[in-house]
């Protein structure tokens, strides 16, 4: 639906068309992309040719669910250099396999015109910070009979337990989380193993920190986009537009008392990011734009219950109580929320600040509404707003995360229908004016005037030609030497064994040893890995990969998970012992200045992938859907690989992997544009068909492993 309206605002009369599933007579007629699977779930994406070569193409990323994180990448390099089989009927015939003398179909090298990426919702925005972390012991007491059944505990038979809980407020941690927004800034950032010289643009929509995850963007050197300090009047950076200042333009009109008009952000955080966006818009008065303070309690994060604002001196000071008049609109604003809690406390705190018989409106926006990716929560949302004596009046997001979005609107028109049913009871039960017809309380803001605007940007950048070459990347050695050996989920057994093997004396005793790596979640599924950093720093490092599943969550690490701690081992920080630094949770100080930290890395990184679940999808192959064919359930429609002019190109993801692996060890670099200059080795085990597999490696110049005839 994004698509199709940012269409419609450019002018372009080729709708978008993209499916899961083609089926039937008409089959494959307007469709341009088919994200399809085989049973192994499994990407089996199929590609139509002359859609997109040689095209300027608009790619639209979903990150609301991250079980299709690797075949979006997959497609992001694929558009960028791509094979296509030229028209051979003999080829057809054998499915484009290698001929009886091992030579492959002849292929056209093609690619798009330019490509721009376009990330409406980074869901690891939140991680842009590295921590020490500690697992510290906490005594519990409990009863035997409590401890085995739940009951409450016996004095004269208490016993104490202890729980191991970890923390990040000791100076001394000797764990370090992996930041996934600077991985995931270095994956998107990858480029085909064999290169590529497709102009790129990148864009990120209110994404929680710019200032980290741009300069690793920066520092990549693969983006064509026109550097350009973050203009907080804007919401524009060199990567960044915010849609509040979209809505605040279209959607929340000034045609009112400007004494009555305020807007409340629930942190200073977000004051500082909007705050001269919301004076510039909307021309408010320096005390009509508030935000509240929030008070750590133990592990709790408390809102204290005044409003606060600057001065022109930009001194703080705190708004009257009763200090909101009569029929005053108020608006809280934030990028994102995760539950909507700190919404309604910034709406309950508002109108603490409302004397007895005045009346507010009082409305929330936000660009992402998370909902933490869960149905339950999403509707206990819904449910609340629309709740008698609501602290809210009306809730406005963007439509960034499809999937929660969906459900917001389905558990709006459930409550919607329960209060017109209870309404019509209430009708044949009473006498006089029917009852009011209930209205939504949520609105959906599209996101496609901001994007249109960004894409004319970037063809004005286009006209202009490339930008700046990148400064050269300095390099950094590491010193002392030893074995550490890492693994994904899953591959434990494998590990100790290999650190066995690795320990006996006809290995001349490498002293190795199983570093444990902490594969946690968060109840988004999103990745929350903790390193032990001493065991990994200037280490050689043995890195088990494992391919048995591609998402993660629970005790399995997905194909993400793997890769951000492929791109951590060859770059990380470590915050330097600081008390203060730990008791402000490694959060930069009030002056904005970032934790000390030394720039470390391994010492030489070995990776080992005893399964490589796409070793079969080695080539690409023209295919055509064949609305004549019949099927085993009696269903008409099939592709087919037999049309020697096939129109569509399936993705081989062998490369595609190929390229993500390779391209992790070009990018490992640090936020002031230093690369680290770690060998690396990889070793697959059996694959079905080595000598793609061997080519694709060879061309990447990523690796150092020695060359060898099979």
């Amino acid at each position: 639906a994004l698509a199709a309206a940012l269409c419609k605002k450019l002018g372009i009369a080729q709708p978008p068309v993209c499916t899961k599933d083609v089926a039937g007579v008409d089959g494959a007629k307007d469709v341009v992309l088919a994200w399809e699977r085989f049973q192994t779930d499994d990407p089996n994406i199929k590609l139509r040719i002359e859609a997109v070569k040689d095209k300027h193409v608009v790619l639209l990323l979903n990150m609301d669910d991250m079980s299709s994180f690797f075949e979006q990448m997959a497609l992001v390099l694929y558009l960028q250099r791509f094979t296509v089989p030229l028209p051979d009927a003999e080829a057809a015939a054998r499915k484009w396999k290698p001929d009886a003398h091992g030579q492959p179909p002849r292929a056209e090298v093609c690619s798009v015109a330019s490509l721009s990426v376009i990330i409406p919702w980074n869901r690891f925005c939140q991680m842009e910070r590295t921590c020490r972390w500690t697992r510290k012991a906490l005594p519990l007491n409990v009863s035997d009979t409590a401890a085995a059944t739940s009951a409450p505990p016996s004095p004269e038979k208490a016993t104490t337990v202890t729980v191991k809980k970890w923390t990040n407020a000791d100076p001394n941690g000797e764990f370090t989380d992996v930041p996934t927004l600077d991985s995931f800034a270095q994956m998107i950032s990858f480029e085909p193993a064999e290169g590529s010289t497709v102009p790129r643009y990148l864009l990120f929509i209110d994404i929680h920190e710019y200032e980290t995850v741009g300069k690793s963007l920066y520092s990549s050197g693969q983006w064509a986009n026109r550097e350009a300090e973050y203009d907080f009047t804007k919401g524009r950076g060199t990567y960044f537009e915010s849609a509040f200042r979209t809505f605040l333009s279209s959607n929340w009109k000034r045609d009112r008392d400007l004494a009555l008009e305020f807007v409340v952000f629930p942190d200073f955080g977000a004051h500082r990011r909007f705050f001269a966006m919301v004076h510039e818009a909307l021309s408010l008065s320096r005390s009509n734009v508030l935000w509240i303070e929030k008070k750590r309690v133990g592990e709790e994060v408390m809102q204290q219950q005044s409003l606060n604002y600057l001065d022109e001196s930009n001194e703080r000071h705190e708004l009257a109580p009763d200090a909101i008049p009569d029929g005053s609109r108020v608006l809280i604003a934030d990028d994102f929320t995760n539950s909507g809690s700190t919404l309604f406390g910034a709406a309950s705190i508002v109108h603490n600040h409302v004397a007895s018989g005045r009346k507010v409106s009082v409305s929330a926006f936000v660009t992402h509404l998370v909902a933490k990716y869960d149905r339950k929560t999403t509707r206990t949302f819904v449910r609340k707003l629309h709740d008698k004596g609501s602290v809210l009046d009306h809730f406005y997001c963007s439509e960034s995360i499809p999937l929660v979005v969906g459900w917001v609107e389905e558990e709006e028109a459930e409550v919607l229908a329960e209060m017109r049913a209870e309404a019509k009871r209430g009708e044949g039960e009473a006498t006089g004016d029917s009852a009011t017809e209930p209205s939504s309380r949520i609105t959906v803001i599209s996101l496609a005037p901001l994007l249109s605007e960004w894409v004319e940007l970037t063809r004005e950048q286009r006209k202009q030609g490339p930008a700046e070459s990148k400064p050269k990347l300095a390099e950094v050695t590491t010193t002392k030497p030893k074995l550490s050996i890492v693994c994904a989920p899953g591959m434990d057994s494998v590990a100790e064994s290999l650190c066995e093997e690795l320990n006996k004396p006809a290995s001349n005793s490498l002293n190795a040893t199983v570093a444990p790596v902490e594969w946690e979640h968060f109840l988004s599924k999103d990745p929350n890995i903790k390193v032990p950093f001493d065991m990994i720093r200037d280490k050689h490092v043995v890195l088990l990969l494992n391919m048995d599943t591609m998402e993660g969550g629970g005790d399995r690490a997905g194909f993400f998970d793997q890769m951000a701690l492929l791109l951590y081992l060859q770059r990380f920080l470590v915050p330097v012992a600081d008390a203060e630094a730990a008791a402000r949770k490694w959060k930069p100080n009030d002056d904005g200045e970032p934790v000390k930290a030394d720039v470390c890395a391994v010492k030489s990184l070995t990776v080992l992938v005893p399964w490589f679940r796409f070793s079969q999808m080695d080539r690409a192959c023209r295919l055509e859907w064949d609305s004549s064919r019949e099927n085993k359930d009696g269903t008409l429609g099939g592709w087919t690989y037999g049309r020697a002019h096939g129109s569509f190109v399936d993705v081989p993801t062998l490369h595609s992997c190929v390229s993500m692996l390779s391209a992790s060890t070009k990018t490992a670099l640090t936020q002031d544009g230093t690369k680290h200059d770690v060998p690396k080795h990889i070793v697959f085990v059996d694959v079905s068909e080595h000598v793609p597999l061997e080519r694709a490696l060879s061309a990447t110049g990523s690796w150092q492993n020695a060359k060898r005839v099979y």
